[in-house]
C-alpha cells in the first residue's frame, strides 16, 4: 500500500487550500426527510447527512431554492451567500467523518425566512440540492429533491430573559454556520476601488456579533473566495483565495469566535511562489484548539506555543492532514517518501 493510501486510511479529517489539495475521499449518503422539518425563530433547522467508510471524510454543501428555481451547477464552495441572495434561500457547508452521520445546521437567508413567514404556519415546499466536493472547485450532485419546512410554534419567553437577537438582523446574510455558531456578512460598503462585505462571528444563543474581517466583493478585476472551517466552539479557520488579473494569492488564518481576534496566520508563507502567477501556502490544515499547520517548501505549525518550524526551508512536504490527535505529513528526500506525524 502506498504512503498516500496508508495516510488516507488512517486519518479522520483533513482541510487544505485549493492548491495541491486532497479530496475528502468518502461518498456522501443522503435520504430526504419524509416528514415536515421544523424551523426555529431564527430560520434554523438541521438536515441529516452521512458518509460511508470508504475514505477519511466527506465534504460538500447543501443549497435551498424555491420550487420555481433550478439549482445552478458550477458554484464554488467559498462564494459568500450574499453574492447569490437573489437565487437561493440558504447555503450550508459540511464535513462528515467516514462511517458517521450528523445533522448539518442550516439557516434560511433573509429571502427564505420571509417566504416561510408568509405561509403563517403552513408547510413551505423548497427544492434542496446536496453536493459532494470531489476536489478543488469540483462538485457533483448527490441528491435533488423537495422538502417541507414549517415554522415552529412560537413560545412565550420567560419574563426575566430577553429573546436572543437574530444574527442576520439589519440585512446580514449567513455565509457559514455550525452548531449554533455562524459567520454573517453585512451589506457591502465602498473601500477604495472595491466593494467589501464586513464579516462577523455570531453566537446563535445570544445574537451577539463580533467583527472578524472585510472581504472584497467580486468584480471584473478582482475576485475573493473565502472558505470557513469551524474548528471548535471557539475558533473558525478561514482560507482566502484572491484573484486579480492573471495572478492569485492564497492565505489562511484562525479567528477567535468570541473576541473576533485573529490568532494565527500563514503570513510566513504568503510570498511563497506556487507558480509564475500564484503565491501563498501550498497546503493548510486547521488543528484542535485553534491551531494551524501549513507548508511552503517548509512545514510550520502555529498554536498556543507560537508559530514555529517543523521542517526546514527547502523540504519537500506534502499530504498534510490531521486525525486521531496527530498531524501527519509526507517528507520526500532523495526520491524516498517518509510518513511523519506529531502529537498535537
Amino acid at each position: 500500500m502506498s504512503l498516500v493510501r496508508a495516510l488516507g486510511a488512517a486519518l479522520a479529517c483533513a482541510a487544505v487550500l485549493p492548491v495541491n489539495a486532497i479530496a475528502a475521499g468518502g461518498q456522501i449518503e443522503v435520504s430526504l426527510p419524509k416528514g415536515t422539518i421544523r424551523v426555529d425563530a431564527q430560520g434554523r433547522f438541521t438536515f441529516p447527512v452521512a458518509c460511508d467508510d470508504a475514505g477519511p471524510s466527506c465534504a460538500g454543501d447543501l443549497r435551498l431554492f424555491t420550487t420555481s428555481q433550478a439549482p445552478r451547477e458550477g458554484a464554488q464552495l467559498g462564494v459568500p451567500v450574499t453574492a447569490k441572495a437573489a437565487t437561493n434561500l440558504g447555503v450550508a457547508t459540511f464535513t462528515v467523518a467516514a462511517g458517521r452521520h450528523r445533522h448539518v445546521p442550516v439557516q434560511l437567508n433573509v429571502a427564505g425566512r420571509r417566504a416561510l413567514a408568509r405561509r403563517r404556519g403552513k408547510t413551505y415546499l423548497v427544492n434542496v440540492r446536496v453536493r459532494q466536493r470531489d476536489g478543488p472547485g469540483d462538485f457533483s450532485a448527490v441528491v435533488d429533491g423537495t422538502i417541507g419546512l414549517r415554522a415552529a410554534a412560537s413560545t412565550a419567553a420567560a419574563p426575566a430573559r430577553a429573546a436572543a437577537r437574530s444574527c442576520t438582523r439589519g440585512g446580514a446574510t449567513t455565509v457559514a454556520a455550525e452548531d449554533g455558531e455562524s459567520v454573517v456578512a453585512v451589506k457591502a460598503t465602498p473601500k477604495g476601488d472595491y466593494l467589501t462585505d464586513r464579516l462577523y462571528a455570531c453566537a446563535g444563543s445570544t445574537g451577539r456579533r463580533v467583527y472578524l474581517f472585510s472581504s472584497t466583493r467580486r468584480d471584473s478585476e478582482r475576485t475573493e473566495y473565502d472558505t470557513y472551517t469551524f474548528i471548535d466552539d471557539r475558533h473558525v479557520g478561514v482560507t482566502a483565495s484572491i484573484s486579480f488579473g492573471i495572478g492569485s494569492t492564497y492565505t489562511a488564518a484562525v479567528y477567535d469566535l468570541r473576541s473576533g481576534q485573529r490568532t494565527h496566520t500563514s503570513r510566513p508563507c504568503d510570498q511563497y511562489q506556487l507558480s509564475d502567477t500564484a503565491s501563498g501556502p501550498d497546503e493548510v490544515v486547521f488543528l484542535p484548539r485553534g491551531g494551524l499547520a501549513y507548508s511552503c517548501g517548509t512545514l510550520r505549525i502555529a498554536d498556543a506555543q507560537g508559530d514555529r518550524e517543523l521542517e526546514p526551508a527547502g523540504s519537500a512536504v506534502s499530504h498534510l492532514a490531521y486525525g486521531n490527535g496527530r498531524l501527519y505529513w509526507t517528507l520526500t528526500a532523495g526520491g524516498t517518501e517518509t510518513l511523519k506525524s506529531l502529537d498535537v
